[in-house]
Order: C-alpha cells, then sequence, then structure tokens
C-alpha cells in the first residue's frame, strides 16, 4: 500500500513539474510551431495593413498628379502669361512622381516580404501527401512517407525545401515529389531518399528543378515522363539509384550541369525521346551506361563526362540525328558506342581513353567524325562492324591503342581523310570484308605491326577493294602496308 501511494505521489510531481515547465515557457515543438505560425500571420497582417496604406497614398497621389496635369494643359493653352504658374506646378507634379515611384517600390517590397512570410507558414503546415498549392519554404523535413511525399498539379509556383530532407520508407509505386499535369513549376534545395523515385515530373512542362539531391531511391532519381517538354534540370545530384537520371518519351527538355554517381543502371537513360540538350552533366560508376540514348533523336550533347561506368560511356542505340561535341568517355566499355541503325549522327571533337574500344560503329551508317581522338584504349581506337556503310572520318586520331587505330570488318563505302593512326600495338588501318572505301591524305606511323593493312580482293588500290591516294607511313614494325602501294614513303 505504501509502495503504491508513493508511486502516485511520485507520477503528480512529474505532473506538476511538466506542467511548470509548459507554463514558465518550457514549450513543446507542437506549441512552439504554433506560436511561431502565429507570430508570422500577425507579420502578415501588419504588412498587409500598411501596404492597404500606401495603395491609398498612391490613388492620392495619381489623381493629385492628373489633377495638376489638368491644370499646366489649360495654362499653356492660354500662353506666356502663364509661364511662371506653369513652372511652379509642373515642378510640384515632378516631385509627385518621384514620390509615387518610391511608394510604389515600397510597395513591392513589402508585397514579397507577404509572399516571403506566407511560404514560410504554407512549409509549416506540410507532411507526407500534402498537395502543393502555393509558395512553400520547407521549415522541417517530411516523413517518413508511407505513399507519395508531395504533390504538385498546379502551375507558377515554386516549393524550396531549403535543404531539408523528404524520406520515404522504402515503399514501391511511389514518388518523393510528384508534379503532375503542371507548368512552370520550380522546386529547388530538395534531399529525397527512399521512395520509388525521388522527383517525378508527369506530363508538366517549363519547370525547373535545381539544386535537389535524389539518392536511394528504388527505380530512378529524376523521372521526366509523358508529355513533359521544356523542363530545365540543372546541378541536381542523383546517387544510388537504379536509374540516375531517366527521360522517356519527354521531348526539348535541358539537363545542365547534373551529376550521376554510383547508380544501379545508367546514369542518365533517355528512351524514346527526342531534341533534348544535354550539357556538362557528369556520369560517374554507374553499372549500366554513363549515357544511354534508346530509340532517342535529334539531341544535342555538349562537354558531358563519363567515366568508369560499367558497360558504355555513351550508348546509341536506334538512335540517329544527334550531334555530340567535346565530350570525353574514361574507363568504359566502349566510350561511344552506336549500334542497332543509329544514323546521320554528327561526333565532332569528343575523346575516348582508358576504354576498351574509343569509338564503336555497329549497324549504324552515315555517321559524321570530325576531329574525334582515341587515346590508350585497351583494344581498338575506333571500329566499325557488321553492315556499317557510308561513314565519314575526318581529322580523327588514334594513338597508343592496344590492337587497330582504326578497324574496318563488314563495312562499306564512306570516306576517311587526314586520320592519324600512330603508335597502336597492332595495325594503324586494318580493314576486312569491307568495300568502296576512300582513303586519303592519312597517316600511320609507328605502329607495332602495319600502317595500312587491307584483306580485301578487288578491283581498288594494290588489288584491294578500296581506295588509297597520298596516305603516308613511317617507321611501323612489320611494314608500311599489306598489299604494298597503299601508302608511303615507307618501304
Amino acid at each position: 500500500m505504501k509502495q503504491a501511494v508513493a508511486l502516485a505521489v511520485a507520477m503528480l510531481v512529474v505532473i506538476l513539474v511538466l506542467g511548470s515547465l509548459v507554463y514558465y515557457g518550457y514549450e513543446t515543438t507542437s506549441d512552439q510551431l504554433s506560436k511561431t505560425k502565429g507570430n508570422l500571420n500577425a507579420q502578415i497582417a501588419v504588412l498587409h495593413g500598411n501596404i492597404t496604406s500606401l495603395s491609398s497614398q498612391v490613388s492620392l497621389e495619381q489623381s493629385t498628379i492628373q489633377a495638376l496635369d489638368n491644370q499646366v494643359s489649360s495654362l499653356k493653352s492660354k500662353g506666356s502669361q502663364g509661364n511662371t504658374t506653369v513652372q511652379t506646378l509642373e515642378n510640384e507634379v515632378s516631385s509627385l512622381e518621384s514620390q509615387l515611384s518610391k511608394d510604389g517600390s515600397l510597395i513591392q517590397s513589402l508585397s514579397n516580404q507577404v509572399s516571403i512570410l506566407q511560404s514560410d507558414v504554407a512549409g509549416m503546415q506540410l507532411n507526407c501527401g500534402s498537395p502543393i498549392t502555393t509558395n512553400v519554404t520547407l521549415s522541417a523535413d517530411i516523413g517518413p512517407c508511407s505513399g507519395t511525399g508531395l504533390v504538385v498539379q498546379q502551375g507558377r509556383l515554386f516549393l524550396d525545401c531549403a535543404g531539408h530532407a523528404i524520406e520515404g520508407d522504402g515503399s514501391t509505386h511511389y514518388s518523393g515529389i510528384r508534379l503532375y499535369d503542371s507548368k512552370n513549376v520550380i522546386i529547388k534545395n530538395c534531399q529525397v531518399r527512399g521512395f520509388e523515385v525521388g522527383l517525378s515530373l508527369v506530363d508538366s512542362s517549363d519547370g525547373v528543378l535545381s539544386g535537389d539531391n535524389a539518392s536511394g531511391n528504388g527505380y530512378a532519381g529524376f523521372l521526366l515522363n509523358g508529355t513533359s517538354s521544356g523542363n530545365i534540370l540543372a546541378r541536381d545530384i542523383a546517387d544510388r539509384n537504379h536509374f540516375g537520371f531517366d527521360v522517356n518519351g519527354s521531348s526539348f527538355n535541358i539537363l545542365n550541369t547534373n551529376t550521376a554517381y554510383r547508380n544501379g543502371a545508367d546514369g542518365f537513360c533517355i528512351e524514346g525521346a527526342s531534341s533534348n540538350t544535354l550539357d556538362n552533366n557528369t556520369a560517374g560508376l554507374s553499372q549500366g551506361d554513363g549515357f544511354s540514348f534508346s530509340s532517342s533523336s535529334e539531341s544535342i550533347l555538349t562537354m558531358n563526362n563519363a567515366s568508369e561506368n560499367a558497360l558504355d560511356g555513351f550508348s546509341f542505340s536506334r538512335s540517329s540525328g544527334n550531334g555530340l561535341t567535346e565530350n570525353t568517355a574514361n574507363g568504359e566499355g566502349v566510350g561511344f558506342y552506336f549500334a542497332s541503325f543509329s544514323n546521320n549522327n554528327a561526333v565532332t571533337k569528343n575523346a575516348a581513353s582508358h576504354d576498351s574500344y574509343g569509338f564503336g560503329f555497329n549497324d549504324s551508317s552515315y555517321n559524321s567524325l570530325v576531329g574525334n581522338t582515341a587515346t590508350v584504349n585497351s583494344h581498338d581506337g575506333f571500329y566499325f562492324y557488321s553492315s556499317s556503310a557510308n561513314n565519314t572520318l575526318t581529322s580523327n586520331l588514334a594513338d597508343g591503342n592496344s590492337n587497330d587505330g582504326f578497324h574496318l570488318s563488314g563495312a562499306s563505302g564512306g570516306s576517311f581523310i587526314q586520320n592519324t593512326a600512330n603508335r597502336n600495338s597492332e595495325d594503324g588501318f586494318y580493314t576486312s570484308s569491307s568495300s568502296g572505301i576512300d582513303f586519303r591524305n592519312n597517316t600511320a606511323d609507328s605502329n607495332i605491326q602495319y600502317g595500312y593493312y587491307d584483306a580485301t580482293k578487288g578491283t581498288g588500290t594494290s588489288g584491294t577493294a578500296n581506295y588509297y591516294a597520298k596516305d603516308v607511313c613511317e617507321d611501323n614494325g612489320v611494314a608500311g602496308s599489306s598489299p604494298s602501294g597503299l601508302g608511303g614513303p615507307q618501304t
């Protein structure tokens, strides 16, 4: 009995102490949040009052200016006797217009403050599954969520997570932030993890995703799906997702200065999507390709970097009419790979080094390669296999590769003009099962075997099926060419 009484007394003391803490200002988190929201709303009310007062003053100033302008016009119509009065009135109008401008600027400043405070209040009211209907700045993390994190189905608003996280519990089929049928939405500074998709845009256009980080999501860090177009993704990071960035069926988007690291499949996966622009992005350490294009055409890739991805650096399948300029691939399977009728691509000033193969073409034709370099790759610098026809190569360099500089097998037509193959461990230029190719003004020096080796038979140069003119070679290990006469002056 005494123990029960003692326990009851102890519990009563605890209750009294907690009550006194709250009474004397030691508030719970909920109390603090409620007070903060109340203070912000009070500030908003004061600002609204100031704006109303200033707006009335502006209206009065505008009326006064109009009345003075009328007097000035009347006096001017009477001639010179009104000049002194006119000058006085015009000075008064000028002074009022100056004050009107200042008042207008102050109203704009106060309105901006109201917008910021309203955004802060809105951010305090969000939790898992909340719809975004106005500008929002988060003041705390959200989650873990068992469903969708936040949903946007309206336009012309922003969500600034201010570095806060939106976290899922690993459930499938949900997104951390989902935009559906939205336009002109800005999402920035968000950390999104633990969902099926980090940030998804479905049928949404003209939005901006900037400074967001999507990590540890089951399918994709960033997903653009459906008719999503005109969106800009800039300075975003996708780390340890399945796909880093997945653009599926969505066109005319811009991806600039984004990073995809350590993803389970491709860093950047472009599927059935055309006319997208990828500029200054980085894909590294992915288990698939760095940049993968499938049935995607007319896109522009400039100054992107693929490094140490498990498959290829830049891979194109059934993708035509793309432009690649000044991209780099280092430590991949194939640095730049074009397969399955990827035709009419313009490949200019790209660099592939320390890959298995530098540039590879399989069943792909009418491509143009200008000013590219393939150096220190463990197989061929450039290779063309299996009915890759009518490709043109101009001023490309293959140097220090472990097999051939340029390897053609099953290619036909096209031209190789002013290319250089030096110091490769087998041949500079190797050709078999290929015909009708025009070799002109190429250089093949210091290769371990031949400068030019052509295994074809036909009516071309030296009994081959191809044509050689003004090609030169020096200091190759076995001979300048086989058969002889393909290049000189090596004897």
